[in-house]
């Protein structure tokens, strides 16, 4: 069973991240566990709301139409506050996985300190990178601006400049850069390159690095890769794992591998690709190259 809200094959921690109401609902049938952050996370990723129905043999059918109407009645009251509530600052984001939880915390430190100061509330959403767009399809979907939030935060750079995403306001220059940052990095704004938004609209404001990691017990005599050139040479076929479901990172490894090596270096990464993995599972993956 399928709705424009869930689908039974959805995990469960894929259900609460996208609807947090869910997790109550969970509860009262038995997952306790689902309302521990870290195991919701964990085993909340290893099994399907289907199957965790059907281990407490509960009626799918009639679980399914018992949430959706939650999900259904959360969101109604959610918008009704949203109306009441148009002069709020409204920040959403979707931010790399290894700063989600820090820059949550510290934003949140920094609002109750400074709350005092305000005369408006803040309504903030973020979500980690790796968890994807679909959630922000009522705002992608609207032509009315009045649902855009007021600061929109990216981990990767193309939902900004897609046309079926967010690209489709730039035309309309709804969007300026009010960060005042009048000198980047060297590293980002030099005589080779410059990361500034020439048109003033969007704003740079963090960088996360990407290193490679290299398994020593797969790699043999195999001399170490410490360029992609070195890993398109053809020496590593079949042999590496990318983040390719970590929209950020991934798109950015393609945007440089064809500038740098063009059509035939995409080709040469398609060889060397082996499996898709996240960075989070690479770091503890002990997978063989036999497997």
């Amino acid at each position: 069973m399928s709705n424009k809200y869930f689908d039974i094959k959805d995990t469960l921690f894929d259900l609460t991240e996208k609807y947090p109401e869910s997790i109550d609902l969970l509860v009262s049938i038995g997952f306790e566990n689902i309302k521990d952050e870290s195991q919701r996370s964990t085993i909340g990723r290893a099994i399907t709301l289907e199957n965790a129905l059907k281990s407490k043999n509960i009626n799918i059918d009639e679980f399914s139409e018992k949430l959706r109407e939650t999900i259904k009645e959360s969101q109604k009251i959610k918008n009704e506050i949203d109306l009441k509530n148009e002069d709020n600052i409204k920040i959403t984001g979707l931010l790399p996985c290894p700063v989600k939880v820090q820059l949550t915390e510290t934003f949140e430190t920094w609002i109750e300190n400074n709350k005092a100061n305000f005369d408006y509330d803040i309504d903030y959403e973020f979500k980690a990178a790796s968890f994807g767009i679909d959630w922000l399809q009522e705002i992608i979907e609207s032509d009315s601006e009045n649902l855009l939030p007021d600061i929109f935060i990216s981990a990767g750079f193309d939902m900004f400049f897609d046309k079926d995403l967010f690209g489709k306001y730039k035309n309309e220059h709804l969007f300026s850069d009010i960060t005042g940052i009048e000198k980047y990095n060297s590293d980002f704004e030099n005589d080779y390159i410059s990361l500034r938004d020439p048109d003033g609209e969007y704003s740079m404001v963090a960088v996360v690095p990407a290193v490679f990691l290299v398994n020593k017990e797969e790699i043999g005599d195999k001399k170490f890769p410490k360029s992609w050139a070195d890993l398109l040479s053809g020496e590593f076929e079949n042999s590496i794992s990318l983040p390719i479901a970590d929209f950020d990172l991934f798109n950015s490894i393609l945007l440089h591998i064809y500038k740098n090596f063009g059509e035939e270096g995409l080709k040469n990464l398609g060889r060397a690709f082996k499996s898709n993995m996240h960075p989070s599972e690479m770091v503890k993956s002990d997978r063989k190259a036999n497997k």
